[in-house]
């Protein structure tokens, strides 16, 4: 049985991909989401296509040359029935402050689309690209908040540990850490 059915007892489909022109219309209606509800407000609403396409090269851009005081990254969108419905980021090597609050993977799910189980599914989709794109990493650091506990049972779900709790000023929880290692061949 999948992984994620037998976690869930739900079926999402839905595939990772990296950020494209194919889901402009759809990717705006997401950060339309993501904007009313306090998140991704660095991201731009590139509306033109244009601004569209200099946005996907700013995304394509930090994967080898992040912005000063940041660490490569890699961005895959995830999509359901031809919908972005989440957004899943992969950053290596950490820094200080990813290793306190942010870690190696950060995710999150479209408002309109939380509570059908698609955390579970774009971190499980998500882990076997990682181990691709990084196959000398052991093991990758994600972190939550103490207060969202959704967010705990989607990464022990998906082979998370917890390692322990830090309580750092100016975030409004502690943050839990977990350590997800790379299955052996």
């Amino acid at each position: 049985m999948d992984p994620f059915v037998a976690a869930t007892g739900r079926v999402a489909e839905g595939h990772l991909t990296r950020p494209s022109g194919d889901h402009h219309a759809s990717f705006l209606t997401a950060m339309r989401e993501f904007h009313a509800a306090g998140h991704y407000h660095n991201w731009p609403l590139p509306a033109t296509q244009q601004s569209f396409a200099s946005f996907l090269a700013d995304l394509e851009l930090a994967i080898t040359c992040p912005l000063p005081g940041y660490v490569p990254e890699q961005t895959f969108w995830l999509v359901v029935e031809g919908q972005v419905c989440g957004v899943l980021h992969f950053r290596n090597p950490l820094n200080a402050a990813l290793r306190q609050f942010g870690g190696h993977v950060g995710y999150t799910i479209r408002p309109s689309k939380r509570k059908q189980g698609l955390g579970s599914r774009i971190l499980q989709l998500g882990l076997p690209l990682i181990w691709q794109v990084a196959p000398s990493l052991e093991r990758i650091l994600l972190t939550c908040y103490e207060n969202n506990p959704a967010s705990q049972r989607i990464i022990e779900r998906n082979g998370g540990r917890w390692e322990n709790t830090l309580h750092l000023a100016g975030h409004p929880s502690a943050i839990r850490h977990y350590w997800i290692e790379q299955p052996v061949a």
